[in-house]
Parts: C-alpha cells; sequence; structure tokens
C-alpha cells in the first residue's frame, strides 16, 4: 500500500464513521484508531522493503550488484537515444536505427529508473542512519 492510496482510505473510512456514529468522542475514537493502523501498515511495508534492499546489498555476487547494474543500462539506453542519436543526425547526418518501440518503453524506463534509484537513495540513508544511531548507542 502507498500512501497515496492510504490517504482516500482514511477520508472514506472517516466519512462512514461519521455517518453511522452520532457521538463526536467516538467518531474521534474510530478515526484515530483506524488511521493509526492504516499507517502501522504502511510503515511495515515501507521497513519490510528497505530490509530487501539493505539484504541485497550486503550480499555477494550478482544479489549486490544487479539493480546498480541495471541502472547504469537504462541510464544508457536513455541518454543514447536523447543525446547521441539526434547529435550524430545533425552532424554527420547518419541515422541510427534505435528500438522501433523506444517511445513506447520511455516512460517505462524513467519509472524504473526514478524507483530504482529511489529505493538505492533510501538503502543508503538508512545505512548511514542505522551507522550513526549504533555509534551514538556506544
Amino acid at each position: 500500500m502507498a500512501l497515496p492510496l492510504v490517504l482516500p482510505i482514511i477520508a472514506a473510512v472517516t466519512g462512514i464513521i461519521k455517518e453511522f456514529v452520532t457521538d463526536k468522542d467516538e467518531q474521534d475514537k474510530l478515526t484515530s484508531a483506524i488511521t493509526t493502523q492504516l499507517y502501522d501498515l504502511e510503515k511495515t511495508e515501507l521497513q519490510g522493503q528497505i530490509d530487501i534492499i539493505v539484504a541485497e546489498a550486503q550480499s555477494k555476487g550478482v544479489a549486490s550488484s544487479w539493480r546498480p547494474h541495471l541502472m547504469y543500462f537504462l541510464m544508457f539506453l536513455i541518454g543514447f537515444n536523447i543525446v547521441v542519436v539526434p547529435l550524430t543526425e545533425v552532424f554527420f547526418g547518419v541515422t541510427i536505427p534505435v528500438l522501433s518501440a523506444w517511445s513506447a518503453i520511455t516512460e517505462p524506463a524513467w519509472n524504473l529508473l526514478t524507483i530504482g534509484m529511489g529505493g538505492y537513495i533510501v538503502g543508503r540513508s538508512g545505512e548511514k542512519m542505522m551507522k550513526t544511531w549504533k555509534e551514538g548507542k556506544n
């Protein structure tokens, strides 16, 4: 569940509670309890994602390096098709055949690159925070 999905659920549940529960204090208690549960679920899911990324980063071999290699490959593809192909056509009059479906791939490639970089940044930030926290406890 993503946070943008949680907020409409909270709004819908709050509306239902207000419709069926007349006591204002009881409405607030129910809304608070449900909101807390939804945010706890969101937190658990995010922690699971962080744990997976950290475990992959700490492992040896392909498991620790596939994300960075995929990101490099996507950056190369995007850069090649956005920079190299147009420049060779402009300066040398040479048309380089590119993926015929590149326009269909561009948006998913950007999304994957964005998510991958975000996951890497979150993982590295988590590592640094944990290191700082452990050093502070000693």
